[in-house]
């Protein structure tokens, strides 16, 4: 932690502590003065309306009733809404016969004041309160809770600036949750920002996060991942800039077997689609090695030695694949992934082969 931030810290601790040990003072003092005043408007009318039966001049009676009180006083407990005061003392300090109907202490004496009807008029004693405050309970007690407090605040993330508030709400517009916002606000500056969220890459790994725990580093690494597409027989799954996508066996094995021949770079990758009357056996030959070899559905493998390779089929399964991969990876990331097609000039048929280019194609068994 930086030597400025312990210095704010310290300070909002001061200060935080500060106010409010004046507040719990002011808030315990008000409590035990309603308190007190309530319980002895309930008690001391009629003990006052019995001892007082002559003037309340009479000095001897004063003394008398002052010494009553004091004792029944000595009784009374406090109860303040918060632990802050140590003892507090009430003394009756003046008894007023017939005050007006309208007398009140001023606000500003803090004294408390008890009214009761006696004959005709209002009487009224005045006591004074005076509290010892238990300071080591009020100053630790708050100096905890001001270190709590700023403990807390430490880990709040920062107010975010306005280019972040910006990139912050490209962001949740792209569909990405506002935990990993938060994370990625946290990690980045924001020119990394900036770059970021011009990677389509990025956006994508995000977004794969949005019903998972969240992990940051993973979505960094697909990012800066290569632009290829690896291929593993015995897990059917491919790899694609760093995206694990499984896909069904046989599509699978499609996938890998014009993968096989774009990266052989056998007629520079084209495969020509049969005749729709002709199946391609010879053809069929390689796909059903990589069938048989890596676990195949022995359904795929049957139906291929028995009918040869078919344009129909050969339809089928890249349908799939581009299925498979555009749900992953969305349309527009998976197109240089799927396949790329052209008439054939001689057999007016068409003749397919994977975008990527040779060296960007990676198999776990280069040749069948």
């Amino acid at each position: 932690m930086s030597s400025r931030k312990m210095l704010c810290m310290a300070t909002g601790v001061l200060a935080i502590t500060l106010i409010a040990s004046v507040l719990s003072v002011l808030i315990a003092m008000t409590s035990a003065r309603l308190d007190i005043q309530a319980q002895l408007a309930d008690q001391l009318p009629e003990r006052l309306s019995e001892a007082m039966r002559y003037s309340f001049a009479d000095r001897e009676v004063f003394a008398h009733v002052n010494q009553q009180i004091s004792e029944d006083l000595a009784q009374v407990r406090i109860k303040g809404l918060l632990p802050v005061l140590e003892s507090c003392q009430i003394r009756l300090i003046r008894l007023t016969q017939h005050a007006p109907e309208n007398h009140a202490l001023s606000a500003d004496t803090g004294n408390i004041a008890v009214n009761w009807s006696r004959g005709r008029g209002i009487d009224q004693a005045e006591f004074a309160l005076d509290c010892q405050i238990n300071f080591p309970a009020l100053i630790g007690s708050h100096v905890a809770i001001a270190l709590m407090l700023m403990g807390i605040w430490c880990l709040l993330p920062a107010p975010l600036g306005t280019d972040q508030k910006r990139l912050s709400d490209v962001l949740l517009d792209h569909g990405i949750p506002a935990p990993a916002v938060q994370q990625i606000l946290q990690k980045t500056t924001p020119e990394q920002l900036q770059h970021l969220i011009e990677d389509p890459w990025f956006i994508l790994a995000m977004r794969k996060f949005a019903n998972a725990e969240i992990n940051l580093d993973s979505a960094f690494v697909i990012t800066a991942s290569a632009p290829t597409v690896s291929f593993f027989h015995s897990a059917h799954q491919v790899v694609i800039h760093g995206i694990t996508i499984i896909l069904p066996k046989t599509p699978y094995f499609y996938f890998a077997w014009y993968a096989l021949q774009r990266r052989q770079n056998t007629h520079e990758g084209w495969i020509l689609n049969p005749a729709v009357d002709r199946p391609d056996r010879r053809l069929a030959t390689t796909l059903i090695n990589l069938m048989e070899r890596f676990g195949g559905h022995q359904k795929a493998i049957n139906d291929l030695k028995e009918h040869g390779l078919r344009s129909k089929i050969l339809d089928q399964n890249r349908n799939k694949i581009k299925e498979e991969l555009v749900a992953a990876l969305g349309d527009e990331l998976a197109a240089g992934f799927l396949f790329e097609t052209e008439r054939d000039s001689r057999s007016s048929r068409y003749r397919y082969r994977l975008c990527c280019p040779p060296s960007n194609i990676l198999l776990d068994t280069p040749t069948i």
